[in-house]
């Protein structure tokens, strides 16, 4: 039989990920799966590269891989090892925006896609906090329109987060508060707020105001319309005053 002619063309393969890697995808895994279960010490470096066919270096770095995303901790002493992490709602709102702000500077999404997700999210939250508000709910977005009217007079531009975060927090789901606020913090951190007039606070606050009666008053279409019709107008503010743009004022 001839031998064929030629060199073989290799289809498009998978490349092959380090030797770490492959150990914290794996680790990584277990945990999310639970498989090892938030407190439990792992077993100790010998007996864990061992269990992987790894050396006790390849080990240690896949292991500071999984320590950077908060999924183990490492304790000193006697009674000391690496302990799978117990989980905190905190951490994960950490980890999601500085995932979002790499994403973010690697212009992977951008203010358009970030505003979108914030819409999915906050609209029909006002809608829900406007159906079935408490008295307390209420009380915390006035107060939080309080203290913005304050932040818009003295200059802050950090009041305006407020009454999100007093919506977010109004219908108790401590997840909605978890992905939208990091998406928030990603878009003030590239924005050069400092190039807005005060004029245009005072409108953000007047739509705030606007949102809050209609939750208040109970007028769920109304208050999902205001939310969503000043999402909108947030992004284009953001657009304009985004770092990576010039400023269109």
């Amino acid at each position: 039989m001839a031998e064929p002619d030629g060199v073989a063309q290799i289809p498009q393969v998978e490349k092959v990920s380090s030797a770490y890697t492959q150990v914290a995808d794996q680790l990584r895994r277990l945990i999310v799966r639970g498989e090892v279960r938030p407190g439990q010490r792992l077993p100790a470096e010998p007996e864990l590269a061992a269990a992987f066919g790894v050396s006790r270096g390849t080990l240690r770095e896949a292991l500071r891989v999984v320590a950077s995303q908060k999924l183990v901790t490492t304790r000193r002493g006697v009674q000391g090892g690496t302990f799978v992490s117990v989980p905190e709602l905190g951490n994960l709102g950490d980890m999601l925006e500085a995932n979002l702000g790499l994403l973010a500077a690697a212009e992977v999404v951008d203010v358009d896609s970030l505003v979108q997700v914030r819409a999915y999210i906050e609209v029909p939250t006002a809608g829900a906090v406007a159906a079935s508000g408490t008295p307390e709910d209420m009380e915390s977005l006035r107060r939080a329109i309080e203290a913005e009217t304050v932040g818009t007079e003295s200059g802050d531009v950090q009041a305006h987060r407020g009454f999100h975060l007093a919506l977010l927090r109004a219908v108790e789901n401590p997840l909605l508060e978890i992905i939208s606020a990091p998406i928030s913090s990603v878009l003030q951190s590239r924005m050069k707020r400092s190039v807005v007039p005060r004029e245009r606070w005072e409108v953000v606050l007047a739509e705030h105001r606007a949102i809050y009666d209609a939750i208040r008053e109970h007028r769920r279409e109304d208050a999902e319309r205001l939310m969503h019709d000043h999402l909108l107008a947030l992004g284009e503010l953001y657009k304009q005053i985004d770092l990576r743009a010039e400023p269109n004022l």
